[in-house]
């Protein structure tokens, strides 16, 4: 079984432009685990926080997934301030595959 750090690595502390650098490497399109981008009406964005950050609403990455991800399901309650008797997708947010 692969351990998660090698023997050549363990111990070593990062520097915070290390880690930056990481974090941008790692996330969107560098993410091995990357599957398409969050369409919404404010934008196309390749991750949750981006899209979260741009939100003119203040609307968390949690809301922003579901409504994404569940983009055919007819809204019944008004949970998200949206258009009842839409889907997500008619409303403008969904997930586009790569």
């Amino acid at each position: 079984m692969r351990k998660k750090n090698t023997k050549g690595q363990e111990g070593k502390i990062m520097s915070e432009e290390q880690k930056a650098t990481h974090s941008k490497r790692m996330s969107g399109k560098g993410n091995p685990n990357w599957i398409g981008y969050y369409i919404t009406p404010w934008g196309k964005f390749e991750t949750l926080t981006e899209a979260s950050k741009e939100s003119p609403t203040g609307m968390s990455s949690g809301r922003l997934k579901d409504l994404c991800y569940r983009q055919y399901k007819v809204k019944t309650k008004n949970k998200y301030n949206l258009e009842v008797g839409k889907t997500p997708k008619e409303i403008g947010y969904y997930m586009e595959l790569i």
